[in-house]
């Protein structure tokens, strides 16, 4: 079965499945909040040419457009992190995380699809609202569609795909349950203060942020196990 390698730069999280999701499919969100997926319509489009497609995922096309888009975003994602993105080690890293979050994506879909996984017109209008307000308004947020080239029903399209994902992978995964001690975030402290005697401020001062990173990192371990499990029962065939 055909496997990309992935490593994701390091980040800050609240731990929300949103943005665990985002990195395993290796979209991201902005500092606006409206940094998302990559369009793609779950089922494929079947009239897609060999050309113009990616890669397949149990017979549904990944279309070029898809990937590119993800890569766009993947870049931005990677320079706000104050990595070089025109080296070449970096370049050829985002080529392959966007391709695997282009196929993880598809293949998520497909699999909710399966499961009668669904989102209504009032959920992805809650959504869109949320993210209204996150960015300053409704006109912030059409000049900001606008230049990227993307319209409003594309952008609920996503929100759409993210609640029914969000929702499968609640359903299937112990995502939820999940949480850290004490004793696990004073571990941690410990190694990272030996490592950084000088960077690091007190425990209590830290405590919470520590608390979020560990449940991050544990939920991120999750997904990506979830999703190294569909794979491996998935056909997908690399285009590129």
């Amino acid at each position: 079965m055909e496997e990309i390698l992935t490593t994701e730069p390091k980040q800050k999280s609240s731990g929300f499945l949103k943005l665990v999701i985002g990195l395993i499919l290796l979209a991201a969100i902005s500092a606006g909040a409206y940094y998302y997926y990559q369009n793609s319509q779950g089922g494929g489009d079947t009239n897609i040419t060999a050309e113009e497609a990616v890669a397949k995922v149990n017979g549904v096309v990944v279309s070029r457009r898809d990937y590119e888009q993800s890569l766009e975003e993947l870049t931005t994602a990677f320079s706000q992190q104050g990595l070089d993105v025109a080296d070449a080690t970096v370049k050829a890293q985002m080529e392959e995380q966007a391709l695997r979050g282009a196929v993880n994506k598809e293949l998520l879909l497909q699999e909710a699809a399966k499961e009668n996984v669904t989102a209504s017109d009032e959920d992805v209008e809650s959504e869109y609202q949320k993210v209204v307000a996150s960015v300053g308004g409704v006109e912030v947020l059409a000049v900001a569609l606008s230049s990227m080239g993307r319209s409003e029903a594309e952008l609920r399209e996503d929100l759409k795909e993210q609640l029914i994902i969000d929702r499968f992978v609640k359903a299937k995964t112990k995502y939820e349950e999940l949480s850290v001690s004490d004793e696990e975030i004073a571990t941690y402290y410990q190694e990272a203060s030996t490592a950084n005697p000088d960077e690091i401020p007190p425990l209590e001062e830290v405590k919470e942020a520590l608390r979020s990173e560990l449940l991050f990192q544990k939920q991120q371990q999750v997904v990506s196990e979830f999703i190294d499990t569909l794979r491996a029962s998935a056909t997908i065939e690399i285009l590129l």
